[in-house]
């Protein structure tokens, strides 16, 4: 597993290595995750420079296609994810099983684990509160 961590590491730029200690370190074995601090200690990454670089690079507008939006690598694997459509119930012979349980393909960035397609829309909660202010409270 050495040689393959290594390996994976020597292919991350600064940047990247900054996202992929932040957001992926810690999915990592013990073991592994000692590999990646030695090899981070190796870059002169302190935790201090890599919050540096995420907050400055993270979320940063690319006009590139096939660019993470988080980190901004071109990095990708493809996951495959469960999902449950009009989340629909049936029972036979007393147990609930789905009938529309679907698999499909995602696209997740290998640095720093964001999905694209999932993690780019906003929930009701963020929506609901930018589109609300304490303003509204008081005219209303």
């Amino acid at each position: 597993m050495t040689n393959k961590i290594e390996k994976i590491l020597s292919e991350l730029n600064e940047t990247e290595l900054a996202f992929f200690a932040k957001y992926k370190k810690n999915t990592y074995s013990a073991s592994t995750r000692n590999i990646i601090e030695n090899w981070l200690n190796a870059k002169n990454l302190t935790k201090e420079k890599i919050e540096s670089i995420v907050q400055i690079n993270e979320f940063k507008i690319t006009t590139e296609k096939n660019k993470c939006s988080r980190c901004n690598s071109d990095k990708f694997i493809n996951e495959q994810m469960q999902i449950h459509e009009h989340s629909d119930v049936a029972f036979f012979d007393g147990d609930a099983f789905r009938q529309d349980l679907e698999k499909i393909d995602l696209k997740v960035c290998f640095v720093c684990g964001f999905r694209p397609y999932i993690d780019n829309k906003p929930n009701f909660l963020k929506k609901f509160l930018r589109n609300f202010s304490i303003k509204n409270i008081f005219l209303n």
